[in-house]
């Protein structure tokens, strides 16, 4: 059995958070279109952009070599935080700088959460990749499930 830990509490919560702000979109993309008036073409790149920014924000991670990977993960989550917040501003830009953003947040986050686990449970990587893959799918499932009525 897992010892469950603080620390093994805040990697799942982690992991929970690192889906939502971006699955939650797709639902929305037609309400999205029609209050900020995008083009299909303009929609099309919001939804692109943050695959595009998982590409290139993930280098990004290994400056965990010399600042620590906890310190950059809380660094990735303060600016998937930051990203929310501006992405919820209003504005057009704002939009889409904070998907941007979002993305990059998510994509450090994404490369560090293994290192993590291979950090402090090198005997249940296995186990414990699975619970935190598993929570990161039920979040996003929440985030697509629950974006549009929360949005009404």
């Amino acid at each position: 059995m897992v010892r469950v830990s603080a620390f093994l509490v805040a990697l799942f919560a982690v992991a929970a958070c690192l889906r939502s702000s971006i699955t939650g979109v797709g639902p929305l993309l037609a309400a999205i279109r029609a209050d900020m008036g995008l083009s299909a073409t303009a929609a099309g790149i919001l939804s692109s952009l943050p695959l595009l920014m998982f590409a290139v924000g993930a280098p990004a991670s290994r400056l965990a070599r010399n600042h620590g990977t906890e310190r950059m993960l809380l660094g990735a989550l303060v600016v998937l935080l930051l990203g929310i917040l501006l992405r919820s501003e209003g504005h057009l830009a704002a939009l889409f700088g904070g998907t941007v953003i979002i993305a990059s947040g998510i994509a450090v986050a994404n490369i560090l959460l293994p290192v993590l686990v291979k950090q402090h449970y090198p005997d249940r990587v296995a186990t414990i990749t699975t619970a935190y893959a598993t929570i990161m799918g039920v979040s996003a499932t929440l985030g697509s499930a629950f974006g549009a009525p929360l949005a009404q």
